[in-house]
Formats: structure tokens, sequence, C-alpha cells
């Protein structure tokens, strides 16, 4: 019978650290940028982007950046399913908010027909 030695991603890694860190950074950087697009609301540019699509991209880079977590510890059923799920979930917010805005903005009308 052979012995398995399971190996893991443990915060010690100064690897997997660099990447807690980085991630840590890059929602910190969103979460401000959350904050600007909520207090220029009201600005035309802001207005122009519609800040409600702003915001739900922000959020869904916001998960795309916790993908990472899960996977530092002792791996669990939940733990191999989140990473997965977080980034189906945040690829279809953002990429869902970016393709959906001209199609219901007044500026383009016509973008997508569904007639045959």
């Amino acid at each position: 019978m052979a012995i398995v030695v399971v190996q893991f991603l443990t915060i010690d890694n100064p690897l997997v650290l660099a990447v807690v860190i980085i991630s840590a950074i890059l929602i910190a950087l969103t979460i401000g940028t959350m904050i600007i697009v909520f207090v220029k609301r009201d600005t035309p540019v802001i207005k122009s982007a519609s800040p409600l699509y702003c915001q739900m991209m922000l959020v869904g880079m916001i998960l795309a950046y916790l993908t990472f977590i899960p996977y530092i510890g002792q791996p669990t059923h939940l733990s191999c399913m989140a990473p997965v799920v977080m980034g189906a979930l945040s690829f279809a917010i953002v990429f869902g908010c970016v393709f959906l805005l001209p199609c219901l903005s007044s500026k383009a009308p016509n973008s997508i027909s569904f007639s045959m």
C-alpha cells in the first residue's frame, strides 16, 4: 500500500502571499473606484457610462480577484468548487455588462436585430 502525501497551498508560501497581497491591493483599488463612481454618478461622464452597469462590472471584478482565495488551505469539496463558480459568475457579470450596455443605450437602437 502506497502512502499518499497531500500537498496544498499555505499562506506561508511566499508566492501565495504575493498573490494574496496583489489581490487585496486590486480589491482596494476597485472599491475606491466604486466609491468614486457612486459619488460622481451625477456627472455627465458617469451618466453616459451608466453608473449601475459600472458598479455591476466592478462587483464582478472583485469577485474575480477573490477567486484565488479558496485554493489556500486544506482542500475541501467547497473550496474546490467555489473558484469555478466564482470565475464563471464574475466572467458572466463583467462581459454581460460590457456587451449589454451598447444594446440598451439610446445611441445604438438597432445594434441587435432579432429578425430572420
